[in-house]
């Protein structure tokens, strides 16, 4: 109860309305980068549109770092500085859009809407095994295999996945897609979270916005975290190109075939 009354107080001062939260929740390498770069360009798109502008923009790998500020981890809380996502979010109804990589939570996202994105836990093993051990030379020696990658993560990975697996049958303020959806079909997922989040889609911009993210290099390797953005001490570089380049040969990173699955 005090969690709750402090979580409201700190909302409070905010000025941000828990109705006009949705946090994007999920494990690492389930879509969540894919879906900000969705969102962030249709509402860049949906802005100009609306002002009788020229609407058409180019790929741009750091649209989510000016658009969405905060995630759940070290926004929401007393001892940071909660910074305002884009004014533009208004759009689709909302003041921000965090991120988070954790289980439900019961007592601080209870009236907030929340869109979970899953992916099958061995597919999201094998991407990050690649995509975080071994193209960091720091930590290329933690796992011998994506295998036992996923032997180590499938608890916690998997009460993450329980926790929000029940919720959308009982509470329509939560959604859930999955990364294949996402990945295949980008344009129609963008159309129906916006519809569920009670605005009316711009079919147009939705597909617009799908092919900007095919065009994005930060979606290409799959999640379009900062550091794939900017070049950091340590990555191998070329390790994690050639990742990206045979896995396109499937259509999407990580997606495993069945020989690949057993």
């Amino acid at each position: 109860i005090l969690a709750r009354i402090l979580f409201d107080i700190r909302l409070f001062f905010s000025k941000v309305k828990k109705n006009r939260i949705l946090v994007l929740a999920t494990i690492t390498k389930s879509g969540t980068h894919y879906i900000r770069f969705l969102l962030a360009y249709y509402i860049e798109m949906k802005s100009l549109k609306t002002k009788n502008l020229n609407h058409k923009i180019s790929p741009d790998d750091f649209i989510v770092d000016r658009f969405f500020s905060n995630s759940w981890h070290t926004s929401y809380t007393f001892i940071t500085r909660l910074t305002r996502s884009t004014k533009k979010l208004e759009i689709i109804g909302l003041d921000d859009f965090p991120r988070s990589h954790m289980a439900y939570k019961n007592y601080s996202w209870r009236n907030i809407r929340v869109l979970h994105t899953y992916r099958d836990l061995r597919e999201q093993s094998y991407v990050s095994w690649n995509m975080k051990y071994m193209c960091d030379e720091n930590l290329r020696n933690e796992y011998e295999s994506h295998e036992k990658l996923f032997q180590d993560t499938f608890k916690e990975n998997h009460s993450q996945y329980v926790s929000f697996a029940n919720r959308v049958f009982t509470n329509s303020n939560n959604l859930r897609i999955s990364f294949n959806q996402i990945f295949r079909n980008p344009g129609e997922v963008l159309a129906l979270i916006i519809q569920w989040l009670g605005e009316e889609p711009d079919l147009e911009l939705c597909y617009l916005a799908a092919k900007l993210c095919q065009s994005t290099p930060s979606i290409l390797v799959g999640g379009g975290e900062k550091w794939h953005r900017i070049n950091r001490e340590g990555i191998d570089y070329k390790y994690l190109n050639q990742f990206i380049k045979t896995n396109l040969k499937t259509g999407a990173i990580g997606i495993l075939d069945q020989e690949q699955s057993q």
